[in-house]
């Protein structure tokens, strides 16, 4: 029961943070402009600070609490966990202004890009291990993984540059997905217990 609350708690707190990438990306073009640039060229700079931090601790809460459902300790898991919370919140504080300040502003892009694929790193490890112990459905989940991942990959090639919509896109896939892990968790933990 107490899972199930966290994983609740857990999707609000991802359902907010969602609506909040959205809503900041309606100060710019969701298809030509990303959120650096509706923070730096826009006037939104706290704003995105915000969502760094938001969002940041959002995908460290989630992650932790399903290495907790699982049960799984893994090195490498909690390192692109913690990894992923840092680049978040450190790339939103690097400013975004090719003309003004390139070198910044390529580490900011190398930083902003890293930071979900951390959390896709830290995700692998852990449906790499549930694959490895047999879980019921992995198999499904590396599918979905895959196809989540193809999407996004496709906005990127369309839009040609990081835009508004893939981020969006990014931030709902990745917390639909780990919620679809919470509940194959959560039922198999009841399994178990059961």
């Amino acid at each position: 029961m107490k899972k199930s609350v966290s994983l609740a708690l857990l999707d609000i707190c991802a359902c907010l943070v969602i609506a909040y990438t959205a809503w900041l990306g309606n100060f710019g073009d969701w298809i030509t402009e990303n959120l650096s640039v509706v923070a730096y060229w826009h006037g939104h700079e706290l704003g995105l600070e915000i969502w760094g931090w938001v969002c940041g601790v959002q995908f460290v809460a989630f992650l932790t609490w399903l290495s907790y459902v699982y049960d799984f300790k893994s090195r490498a898991m909690y390192t692109f966990i913690v990894l992923s919370g840092l680049l978040l919140i450190v790339g939103v504080y690097l400013p975004y202004q090719p003309g003004q300040h390139p070198y910044l502003s390529n580490i900011h892009i190398g930083v902003s890009f890293m930071a979900p694929v951390s959390v896709m790193a830290a995700i692998i490890c852990m449906v790499v291990h549930l694959l490895k112990i047999r879980m019921p459905y992995m198999r499904a989940m590396v599918g979905l993984l895959v196809f989540l991942t193809a999407i996004a990959a496709v906005i990127f090639v369309y839009c040609t540059i990081i835009t508004t919509l893939l981020e969006v896109y990014v931030v709902s896939a990745l917390s639909v997905y780990m919620t679809l892990l919470g509940i194959l968790g959560i039922k198999f933990a009841d399994r178990v217990d059961g």
